[in-house]
Formats: C-alpha cells, sequence, structure tokens
C-alpha cells in the first residue's frame, strides 16, 4: 500500500473515531454539548456524515426491530427515556439532512429519518 493510502486510510479511521466520540459527547450534557455537537456535525464534510449516518441507523434499525416487539416497555432498557431517545435521534436527522443530496447517501439517510419518524413521530 502507497505512503498516501496509509495516510488517507488512517486518516478516515481517525475522522470516524472523533465523529463517535463527538457525537456521543451529546449524552453527557445534552443542551450545551448536544446542540453543539449536532451543530458541528451539521458543518462536517460529506464523509464524515456517512460515517456517522451509518452508525446512527445500525442504531435506529435495532430500536425499530424491538420497539415493534416490546412496544413502549423497551424504554425501560435505555438510561435515558424515550423524549431523550427522540431529541437525539431527531436532532441527528437535522444535523445530517445535507445528506438528503447525495446520491451515495440518500437511501440510508431516508432510511434513518423513516425510522426515526416510525418509532418516535415527527417532531413539531
Amino acid at each position: 500500500m502507497a505512503r498516501e493510502n496509509i495516510a488517507c486510510s488512517l486518516r478516515n479511521k481517525v475522522t470516524f473515531y472523533l465523529a463517535c466520540i463527538l457525537v456521543k459527547a451529546v449524552w453527557k450534557k445534552q443542551e450545551l454539548c448536544g446542540s453543539q455537537a449536532f451543530a458541528h456535525l451539521a458543518k462536517a464534510d460529506v464523509r464524515e456524515q456517512q460515517l456517522v449516518l451509518a452508525d446512527k441507523l445500525a442504531n435506529m434499525r435495532a430500536i425499530a426491530r424491538d420497539y415493534a416487539k416490546y412496544g413502549e416497555d423497551l424504554w425501560q432498557r435505555f438510561k435515558r427515556g424515550k423524549d431523550v431517545q427522540s431529541w437525539y435521534y431527531h436532532a441527528a436527522v437535522k444535523a445530517m439532512s445535507d445528506l438528503e443530496f447525495d446520491a451515495e447517501a440518500v437511501p440510508f439517510y431516508k432510511e434513518f429519518e423513516d425510522k426515526v419518524n416510525q418509532v418516535f413521530g415527527y417532531e413539531e
């Protein structure tokens, strides 16, 4: 592997790791840190948003599957209730809304948005 390819691969892995840390920081301080984290994500490049989308879509697929099976009892598994989960996932949909115009990401973004609305309802 060429030196440039190794550097690019490493840079992508670091970007992914930092994106995960950034978005998970939302849970620490929802009001202050959360809104700042999602504001940063909204301005991030497409690759970073795609990486975060992949993680969040995987989570929402599992939540939607479990919600269909357990209904409202599902939220007892979470430290933070349904309202906080709803805020978090709706904020993620908004922060990554530019992916709606990215040909590669749009089917995954739409699936993510649909699952968020299916589980939590449409945000007012």
